[in-house]
């Protein structure tokens, strides 16, 4: 609703350029990694159709050039995705997220993966990620 706002303004004195990231990740991340190491070593960690799916991110370094960019060479009322590049695999880049911060618990499963999933990116949003 805030981009479509923002985009409406835009030839009205105010050049709007939209930027879009998709899942950041890396720096101090104080949301996604902790809820996930919590359901990792907590055995509620698990996989929609065996995490196998593809997904795209963004490294937090590459937002801040993908914003400069947009800023310096966006068009106004245009619309940029910011990405790493091709998609990857789900599974794998939460696997290796994991195994970098020291988490080794079992990282597979598979029945209960919904109402986890809705559980993480609940408390997540709550505030309680770490």
């Amino acid at each position: 609703e805030a981009e479509v706002t923002a985009l409406s303004m835009n030839g009205y004195g105010i050049e709007v350029v939209v930027v879009r990231p998709r899942m950041i990740w890396g720096g101090d991340d104080p949301i996604l990694l902790p809820s996930l190491a919590r359901a990792a070593r907590e055995g509620l960690l698990k996989w929609f159709n065996g995490g196998l799916y593809h997904t795209s991110t963004v490294h937090v370094e590459n937002v801040v050039h993908g914003m400069l960019k947009a800023l310096e060479n966006g068009r106004p009322g245009e619309v940029y995705f910011l990405t790493d590049g091709e998609p990857i695999v789900w599974k794998e880049l939460i696997t290796d997220m994991l195994l970098a911060a020291g988490i080794k618990e079992a990282l597979e499963g598979g029945v209960d993966a919904c109402r986890t999933a809705v559980m993480v990116v609940t408390q997540a949003l709550e505030g309680g990620g770490g």
